[in-house]
């Protein structure tokens, strides 16, 4: 039985997607077999990952409207332990023409549930919202890992994705548990400390995972530049980063000491 991971932030440019392929990747490269699951409508994680999504045959939209199957769809990563459920723009129409599907919420999880069996861990992107497409992804999910950039406003929206977050809990998914705050694009926690007070953050310290993700100068000048830090240099200060935070996160999954 998979574990499965939301990747999600209602922030664009917070490293969410960079996020979800990199820990998929390091998954990957531990031999643990992963799923990366594409629930963009922008399919920036199949970007990131060198599919050409105008050669594909079929999507994740194909699966929602029942006209395929995952295995169909699900295409090679050239990692021998990664593969990949694509998405295109045309995922937009599925929220539409779900709409008066009862339970639509619950498609996602219908999905990883039929191929839940042939992997050890199943990634989710989901979109920068909070949105049908961010709560199918919950919905579907064990975790939920929330990259968080260190500025002004971010736990105001971290605030706003926690209502989502009791809200799919209620409603369509008691299991979900919160793996950890992720804080991206800082050296490290005291960065946190100089940019918000002490009282801001009482209630997110007991989460925050004690891997930071550094700003990459070369990642973010360089939009030719997309594929996941270890495939890239191997021995770069980002790649290593992922490595950590992946082993790091492992460990939360197996001892589920992170209850929130």
């Amino acid at each position: 039985m998979s574990k499965i991971i939301c990747v999600a932030s209602q922030k664009a440019g917070v490293g969410k997607t960079t996020t979800a392929v990199n820990i998929a990747t390091s998954f990957a490269l531990f031999e643990k077999k992963t799923l990366l699951i594409d629930c963009d409508p922008q399919g920036d994680a199949g970007d990131c990952m060198g599919i050409e999504k105008n050669k594909l045959s079929s999507d994740l939209y194909d699966i929602f409207m029942g006209k395929t199957s995952e295995k169909d769809v699900s295409v090679d990563s050239g990692l021998d332990f990664l593969k990949i459920l694509p998405s295109r723009l045309n995922l937009v129409r599925a929220e539409h023409k779900l709409s008066l599907k009862p339970g639509k919420e619950m498609i996602l999880h219908r999905v990883v549930q039929n191929v839940s069996d042939d992997y050890d861990f199943i990634i989710i992107d989901s979109p920068s919202s909070l949105g049908f497409f961010t709560v199918c992804a919950m919905a579907a999910s064990d975790w939920l890992l929330v990259p968080l950039k260190c500025q002004y406003y971010a736990l105001e929206s971290f605030r706003h994705l926690l209502e989502v977050v009791q809200m799919v809990r209620h409603e369509l998914n008691s299991n979900l548990k919160i793996a950890g705050i992720l804080l991206t694009m800082c050296d490290n926690q005291n960065e946190l400390l100089s940019t918000f007070s002490e009282n801001d953050i009482k209630g997110i310290k007991d989460i925050l995972f004690s891997v930071t993700i550094p700003y990459s100068e070369k990642y973010h000048n360089n939009s030719g530049v997309c594929k996941p830090f270890a495939l890239d240099d191997i021995q770069s200060t980002g790649a290593a980063s992922y490595f950590s935070l992946s082993f790091e996160l492992m460990n939360i999954i197996d001892l589920k000491n992170r209850i929130v």
